[in-house]
């Protein structure tokens, strides 16, 4: 986010960068944390810059979770409305299928990483789990993602649990129904989101909706020979340019 952000100021773009609900310094002003579809948070957002910022169009730009946010909000668009500000999104090896992203996260070749990510997400819950509950001494507890989920996210927002949740929240179950420009950009070799879910996902036929899967480019990597940035900031660049 930091580098994007440096590449599109750079080019003269305004940029706010944007923590999800409940994690890092947004903590202390959250009630509860965020999820997968939790779109009405971008909505908010999209209408406090309009107020400060009047008339003047905002793309959206995500990376991994924060890119499956963005597309879940295309995809809403179509029922729920657009807000008129947005031009349109792009989002950077977005988990589009949750249940699948959780599996090949809780993989055995993704331990270490796995550890790290529960490790980060307890940090934050604890900024708004109350101290000596029984949630608070569960968290505790906790070895896994899904079990994260399972115990603090879904009951949050009232889904019945994990399977409930990524079900329900997934972007696959709108994304044929995307409606604005969008720009969605994946890896072959991405360790933590399947391709096969890109593959499996039936985006909508509409020129101004393009699919990106580079050969090679990690999670969130995409850094090329002798560059001093990741070429998907040159991408948003020239993407941003194109909206106009």
């Amino acid at each position: 986010m930091h580098l994007c952000a440096a590449g599109l100021l750079a080019q003269g773009y305004g940029v706010v960068r944007l923590n999800l609900r409940g994690v890092g310094p947004s903590a202390a002003y959250s009630r509860g944390p965020y999820h997968a579809g939790l779109t009405q948070d971008l909505r908010d957002v999209l209408s406090g810059l309009a107020v400060r910022f009047p008339k003047r169009p905002v793309a959206m730009i995500g990376f991994s979770l924060g890119g499956h946010m963005v597309l879940r909000l295309a995809g809403e668009a179509g029922q729920k409305g657009k807000p008129d500000t947005l031009a349109g999104v792009m989002s950077v090896c977005a988990p589009v299928d949750l249940h699948a992203t959780q599996s090949r996260i809780a993989a055995p070749r993704n331990r270490i990483y796995h550890a790290a990510l529960m490790h980060w997400m307890k940090r934050d819950a604890r900024s708004w789990v109350a101290c000596g509950t029984p949630l608070a001494d569960k968290l505790e507890t906790l070895r896994t993602v899904r079990d994260f989920d399972d115990a603090l996210v879904a009951p949050a927002h009232g889904f019945e649990g994990a399977e409930d949740y990524y079900r329900r929240a997934s972007m696959q179950t709108v994304a044929s129904e995307i409606c604005i420009p969008t720009l969605v950009l994946h890896s072959n070799d991405d360790p933590w989101i399947p391709l096969q879910s890109y593959h499996a996902t039936q985006w909508p036929k509409r020129p101004d909706v393009t699919v990106m899967i580079a050969r090679g480019g990690g999670h969130v990597g995409f850094h090329g020979r002798h560059a001093k940035r990741p070429w998907y900031v040159d991408l948003a660049c020239q993407y941003l340019a194109i909206l106009g």
